[in-house]
Formats: C-alpha cells, structure tokens, sequence
C-alpha cells in the first residue's frame, strides 16, 4: 500500500507563501477554506516534500557508491572526408564513358 504524505503544517505555509498572487487571499487562513487555493497549496507542499526526497535520496546514493574510474574517450575516428577507403566509383561517369585519364 503506498504511503501518504501529508504536508505539516509549516510546510503548507512555507509553500503559501512561495506561490501567493496579488489575487490570492490575503492570509492562509483565508487561501486555506477556499478550496481550490488550498488544493494549490497542498500541491506546491507535496512537490516540494517529493523533490527534497528525491535529493536526499539520490544524495544518500551516491555518498553510498564509490566514484566509478571512468575511462578516456575512445580514440576519435577520422571523419567522413578523411576516410581511408578508396570512394567508391561514380556510376554514372563511368556509363557515360568519362575516365580519369590525365592526359
């Protein structure tokens, strides 16, 4: 069964005061019976409950892991003008007869 988060108290006026408008109700008492500025406002708290998880977590991940040794780059390859293949035969030079005689 997934867990439920509920924002505490301070939470919800932290995330009030982050995303009030001029057109928001003047307290929180206030924007908190309105219904829908509360359901704003335990939305903005529970994104920000979710991504300080998600930092801490991921913060707890990597102190855990060693720092892999990572590797050089491959050599590059040279690019498509600097090919050590020969070109390929232009068809159609050679259907119409034109070879690369110098002289």
């Amino acid at each position: 069964m997934p867990r439920v988060l509920i924002p505490s108290a301070e939470q919800l006026v932290a995330a009030w005061q982050r995303c009030k408008r001029r057109t928001w109700p003047a307290t929180f008492d206030a924007a908190m019976a309105d219904p829908l500025y509360s359901r704003l406002v335990n939305m903005t708290a529970l994104q920000t409950m979710l991504r300080d998880a998600r930092a801490a977590k991921r913060a707890q991940l990597q102190a855990a892991q060693p720092s892999p040794h990572r590797t050089p780059w491959p050599p590059r390859r040279p690019s498509a003008t600097t090919s050590p293949l020969p070109s390929p035969p232009d068809r159609k030079r050679l259907a119409a007869g034109d070879t690369d005689d110098d002289d």
